[in-house]
């Protein structure tokens, strides 16, 4: 699967000629729990908003909808508002889609999602980033 990034007309095209594959010397240590375990001691305490853009290939919108459906069935949240579209003023057409949850301690999580954006949301609608 990786043979493509050694071929000649790839390499030229990433401007890579002259440099060894594999020669960054990138090392990478995990220290300490992934954020995703923090979640449930940090949500009763904090107000929370998570966005995607829908068009996210990078971190798919679904996988944190999954991960927050899992919250709920833990019982760390529990659905305030369903799904509805949301929009921006002035604006006539729908800019996502967004949810919202609740903990036990009334703290929310607003789960929302940008239409048409991809991994960088203010960079590709930064108007509705910042709604």
């Amino acid at each position: 699967a990786s043979a493509w990034i050694l071929r000649a007309d790839v390499r030229k095209a990433l401007h890579l000629e002259g440099v060894e594959p594999a020669a960054a010397g990138f090392e990478y240590t995990k220290s300490g729990p992934a954020a995703i375990v923090l979640y449930p001691e940090l949500l009763p305490k904090i107000r929370t908003l998570i966005y995607n853009g829908d068009a996210d290939w990078n971190v798919p919108y679904l996988g944190n909808q999954e991960w927050i459906s899992d919250l709920e069935a833990q019982g760390v949240l529990r659905e305030t508002h369903p799904w509805a579209p949301w929009y921006a003023p002035g604006q006539s057409a729908a800019q996502g889609s967004k949810t919202r949850y609740a903990t036990k301690t009334n703290t929310t999580l607003t789960f929302q999602t940008v239409r048409l954006a991809g991994h960088m949301v203010p960079q590709f609608r930064p108007a509705a980033a910042f709604e």
